[in-house]
């Protein structure tokens, strides 16, 4: 939030649901020190990402490929403990060329407006494009394909193999197409 303070955009923090009462309580001054809006919590956040011009994130799963998806210039600070998980995969999405990463150990106020400044440069359109090339967002397709080659390929414990749905002929059914 402090990097905000004067900067040339306006800041939304929100904290989760899992915040601490005290952590909440110190970001809620903090936010009114800064002139940031302040939410403890916003269901179905990642609904609102299409309407930011960038995103501050700590680098969970859903996050990072909900931005990419949506091509949001976003700026990763991942948790580093108790495991790397998200530093990991903050930097293999870096490399990629889907965010800035900014290392928690590294971390400024200076250096977070950088990273800030940089990603509000970035073209949504062109990152969504890249992030679409270089990522495979069809996976719940390809799954219920492989599940369906399994099914048709091998039968049952019972003898009994897959059997298309009622009122399908079987020529309709098919785990490659």
């Amino acid at each position: 939030m402090r990097c905000s303070f004067g900067a040339r955009w306006h800041a939304v923090a929100v904290a989760g649901p899992m915040a601490p009462d005290a952590e909440l309580a110190r970001l809620k001054k903090l936010a009114a020190q800064t002139k940031v809006a302040f939410r403890h919590f916003i269901p179905h956040l990642s609904a609102l990402f299409g309407s930011v011009d960038a995103l501050v994130c700590m680098g969970g799963y859903n996050t990072l490929v909900e931005a990419a998806a949506l091509g949001v210039p976003t700026v990763c600070v991942p948790r580093i403990r108790p495991r790397v998980e998200q530093l990991m995969r903050a930097d293999a999405f870096q490399r990629l060329g889907l965010l800035q990463m900014c290392h928690p150990e590294q971390l400024t106020v200076d250096r977070l407006r950088v990273h800030i400044e940089n990603a509000l440069r970035i073209s949504p359109t062109t990152l969504r494009a890249h992030a679409h090339k270089v990522l495979d967002f069809d996976g719940a397709r390809r799954a219920a394909k492989s599940l369906l080659s399994l099914a048709v390929a091998q039968p049952l414990a019972s003898g009994v193999g897959f059997q298309p749905p009622l009122g399908q002929p079987a020529s309709r059914v098919s785990a490659h197409g």
